[in-house]
């Protein structure tokens, strides 16, 4: 049996969004998870999205440039899809840095396995919490929901790359630093007082050796009020998990004709 090329080409594009979606978005995109096992489960859910989708009435692709423009379209509807989703971890981990920095742990790197980069022990330690909690909170599920309504609200071809989708993806980028800031505040606020006090000690006893209480202090502290803000940091980012689904429709809005 053969099938109509309208049905192929669109078969085609959207195993091109979703591709470009799961090789770039976290947890999907680790670089832990083979290549081929990224392309079958991209297979699958295109096999799975394409039923539900309006059946095409013309061809999509009717020049060579014509093809490489359009499927070039679906692989960047897919990366800004999956660059809203990791802006939040961006953030996360940022707040990771801050709080080594503060707390004397600059120098002490590790691998982060979703990004194969060098990030400081706290940063990946907060950003596999992060992880663990969009887990927890069927995340998966709400990244896979966003994907199959991407289909829906831009479909192949109607995509509008605007300065609407730069304006949204720019705010989105901004709020990076809105949630590391949040994230990281309570222990830099406890290691900014334990570094005052410290200050005004060595100001009042002279004879102290202030250096070799702070570091150890600044360690001690900083821990205890991360783990004593850990139920507020859970809090923190299901508020923003919550939230992101909307940012995405909100992004995916931007990208269709109006």
């Amino acid at each position: 049996m053969e099938l109509p090329l309208e049905l192929t080409e669109q078969f085609l594009m959207v195993f091109f969004r979703v591709s470009s979606f799961l090789f770039l978005v976290p947890l999907f995109g680790s670089p832990n998870l083979p290549a081929m096992l990224k392309i079958g489960l991209a297979f699958a859910l295109t096999l799975v999205f394409v039923p539900i989708l309006p059946p095409p009435t013309v061809s999509l692709l009717v020049t060579g440039p014509g093809v490489i423009l359009a499927l070039g379209r679906e692989l960047l509807i897919g990366g800004a899809l999956a660059l809203a989703v990791k802006l939040i971890f961006a953030g996360v981990e940022l707040a990771g840095q801050i709080l080594g920095y503060q707390m004397g742990f600059s120098i002490m790197n590790v691998i982060d396995p979703q990004t194969s980069e060098q990030v400081s022990v706290l940063g990946q330690f907060q950003n596999f919490l992060a992880l663990m909690i969009f887990l927890a909170i069927d995340g998966h599920h709400l990244l896979i929901r966003a994907l199959m309504h991407s289909f829906q609200l831009v479909s192949p071809l109607e995509a509008s790359f605007s300065n609407g989708l730069i304006h949204t993806l720019t705010f989105l980028s901004s709020q990076i630093f809105v949630l590391a800031i949040k994230i990281s505040a309570p222990a830099m606020i406890a290691v900014f007082l334990a570094n005052l006090a410290m200050g005004l000690m060595a100001r009042l006893v002279p004879q102290m050796n202030v250096f070799m209480l702070n570091v150890p202090l600044t360690i001690a502290l900083g821990f205890l009020v991360i783990g004593l803000s850990l139920p507020f940091f859970a809090q923190l980012l299901v508020k923003a998990f919550h939230q992101l689904e909307g940012d995405l429709y909100q992004l995916l809005r931007t990208m269709a004709h109006a």
